[in-house]
């Protein structure tokens, strides 16, 4: 493994040469470009925060600041999940005749996400300054954060990119899947809520490291959120460490598997 990651690294300027092509394709022709991609997550958490405040009467302070801090976690791994199936297969001519480390692929598809995510953080930093919303000094844990977070995509994307050569079926699966899991994974409604349909429900929710890096982005960023039957949970370190745990034992076996079969991926492509 020592011999691959110092080939990985022979090839750092390569990596960076593909970030940047992903960045381009993604904003090519549009005058716009990044506020497209903001527009999104910002259009649903208008409409969602109107729901639950005006429709609803759910009264929860800042709410939409605790929607746009769960989106844009949740973005990046969609994101990322969806690139991460087609990463090998849209560069299949370089696959069967340039060689490079392969790993390459996944690896550059995440870190052009991460980018797009670091700027999509700065965004949220002005929206929360506008509200006002304060950050908790545990903000200062924000890089740790998403080390945990790369980790465990970059795990996941070695998984998906070349399950996904040997069974095209990946993508739809994944897709589906992930309709699935937005709904599992407390984006729309705060972790607290959880408490009302039992005690047991959430440690199963947080058992999922999405949820568990979701809620991290919201306990590190946000003062606790107030409901008015539910007390407000502060950061739960126990599952941070458990989060960080699966999301490197996912990177080490995604970088294992991917290693083992690299190198048939030319003849199926």
């Amino acid at each position: 493994m020592l011999s691959e990651l110092r080939e990985l690294w022979r090839f750092r300027e390569a990596i960076w040469e593909f970030v940047k092509r992903d960045l381009r394709l993604r904003y090519k022709n549009s005058v716009l470009g990044f506020v497209w991609s903001m527009a999104s997550p910002l259009m649903r958490v208008f409409v969602i925060t109107v729901i639950i405040r005006r429709v609803m009467k759910v009264d929860a302070p800042n709410y939409s600041a605790y929607l746009f801090c769960a989106f844009m976690p949740w973005n990046f791994f969609v994101q990322a999940a969806q690139d991460a199936c087609s990463c090998v297969l849209l560069h299949f001519m370089l696959v069967k005749k340039v060689y490079f480390p392969r790993e390459l692929l996944p690896l550059s598809s995440v870190l052009s996400n991460a980018l797009h995510f670091v700027l999509g953080l700065l965004i949220l930093f002005v929206y929360l300054a506008v509200l006002p919303v304060h950050p908790t000094k545990l903000v200062l844990l924000l890089p740790v954060l998403l080390v945990i977070q790369c980790a465990f995509l970059l795990g996941l994307a070695l998984i998906l990119s070349f399950l996904n050569v040997y069974f095209e079926d990946v993508r739809y699966v994944v897709a589906n899947g992930l309709q699935i899991l937005f709904f599992a994974t407390p984006v729309i409604f705060p972790v607290e809520t959880i408490s009302r349909a039992g005690a047991h429900w959430y440690p199963l929710v947080m058992l999922n490291p999405i949820a568990g890096i979701v809620v991290a982005y919201q306990k590190i960023l946000l003062p606790p959120i107030q409901l008015s039957d539910v007390p407000a949970l502060p950061l739960d370190w126990g599952n941070l460490c458990y989060t960080a745990a699966v999301s490197f034992a996912t990177l080490l076996v995604g970088y294992w598997l991917f290693n083992r079969y690299k190198w048939r991926l030319a003849e199926l492509v």
